[in-house]
């Protein structure tokens, strides 16, 4: 593989990493908001 994709391919992988924590974080928040609700 040329330098290029390797470099892309490492952003790419850095970009789905922290989605795939913002969508985690944002799923934990709402399975507790969620609780607190039908819990309060």
């Amino acid at each position: 593989m040329n330098p290029k994709t390797v470099s892309f391919m490492k952003e790419y992988t850095k970009k789905l990493d922290k989605i795939e924590k913002d969508l985690l974080k944002l799923k934990t928040e709402g399975v507790s908001v969620c609780l607190n609700a039908l819990f309060p």
